[in-house]
């Protein structure tokens, strides 16, 4: 059968019938069935809200912490990331900031979080100026409902914005998503921080009876809190509930004294060892049973989850992003440069310490960060029609 022949009103009986991922798949297909979705979609009450929340990763959280967009601009930009070896990349020459021990970056909204020197400062990531300066701070982080500052000594303080409270436990390991903080203090106790409208409430979730700092990293899905140990256990815990289990374990010997882990989809992870040549590659298996996902990186120096995607950088200044579910087939396209190619080589500290992207409309920007500068890169797509702005 030909859909290109076939009548819209056919079209539009079958798309009434289809799930909510399906119907934003059918946004990107040809102009005919973006047509008739975007109709179907209009038609009905918070349908975008509902669609971004139902069919992208994690409640499409991430997207929402990283932009101003309105859901509806949401679903039209995760579908920008579906070909990413269409995607070119141009560096913002206007957006160049310089700054000394440069530890890591976050989005919040339309401002980014430079870590540096013990200090926190934010700028506007369209005009690069500052908005604000936090001194004598090891990380500060920040959603629309609360704000988290890292001490020396472990101390981090937690503020909600629509209420005066705040709390400064002893933290060795932290999660902030959304309206809930999660954090393990001095004891192994994982507790969670909430923000309920404008009040609040503490609830302890769990308490681990290793040694202190044996956890090494976290990470929330839905209502599922993962915890993974520096024995290579992965433990889950309901946010609801005292009871947790194992879901894995981390058998490879490398992992153990890896300076860069981190946690992303569920309980996948990510972990760099040394690079040993220019050959190295990364190694891509699943945890357990699981559809979860262990990837060793030769030369990494950072990562980043964005959704379904994983941001690496590594010591070389090469910058990859990915979806990781699909390396196990060995046939997923990916983006990948060396901010050296952008920048010139007069570089002499190309690591890539941190990054992260702020989703614009019908854009996205991923800022790079070395030790001593943060670019803003533009991710080019080719014309698309399923924008919003070609729809008549």
């Amino acid at each position: 059968m030909n859909w290109s022949s076939c009548s819209p009103d056919i079209i539009f009986l079958i798309f009434k019938k289809l799930d909510n991922k399906s119907l934003l798949t059918c946004l990107a297909i040809c102009q005919l069935w973006r047509d008739v979705a975007y109709y179907i979609i209009e038609t009905k009450d918070n349908m975008w809200q509902s669609l971004a929340e139902d069919t992208l990763y994690n409640k499409a959280i991430c997207f929402k912490q990283k932009s101003t967009l309105s859901w509806q601009e949401i679903c039209f930009n995760s579908l920008l990331w579906i070909n990413l070896n269409t995607i070119k990349v141009k560096l913002d020459k206007t957006w160049v900031l310089k700054r000394e021990n440069i530890k890591a970056i976050h989005m919040y909204k339309d401002q980014i979080i430079i870590i540096y020197d013990s200090i926190a400062e934010y700028f506007n990531v369209k005009t690069s100026s500052r908005v604000v300066k936090k001194p004598s701070l090891i990380d500060s982080q920040e959603t629309e409902h609360i704000t988290i500052s890292l001490m020396t000594g472990n101390e981090l303080s937690i503020s909600f914005k629509h209420n005066s409270t705040r709390y400064s436990p002893l933290c060795y390991v932290f999660k902030l998503i959304d309206d809930r903080c999660f954090v393990i203090d001095s004891k192994n106790n994982l507790w969670r921080y909430k923000c309920c409208g404008r009040g609040y409430g503490v609830r302890f979730i769990m308490r681990t009876y290793d040694s202190p700092g044996s956890i090494l990293t976290l990470n929330v899905f839905d209502k599922d809190v993962y915890i993974l140990t520096n024995n290579g256990i992965i433990l889950n815990v309901l946010e609801w509930g005292l009871h947790y289990c194992s879901v894995g374990k981390v058998e490879q010997p490398n992992f153990y004294n890896s300076p860069v882990i981190v946690m992303f989809l569920k309980h996948s992870i990510v972990y760099s060892v040394p690079c040993q040549s220019e050959t190295d590659t990364m190694s891509v298996s699943k945890i357990g049973d699981t559809e979860e996902v262990l990837i060793e990186c030769p030369g990494m120096t950072c990562a980043t989850p964005h959704g379904e995607l994983l941001l690496l950088g590594y010591e070389d200044g090469t910058v990859e992003i990915c979806y990781p579910q699909k390396l196990l087939s060995n046939t997923s396209s990916n983006l990948k440069f060396n901010i050296k190619d952008l920048v010139g080589n007069t570089l002499e500290k190309v690591a890539i310490v941190a990054l992260d992207v702020y989703e614009a409309e019908g854009a996205q920007y991923l800022f790079v960060a070395t030790q001593c500068d943060v670019y803003k890169v533009i991710l080019h797509h080719e014309k698309v029609f399923f924008s919003k702005r070609c729809i008549i």
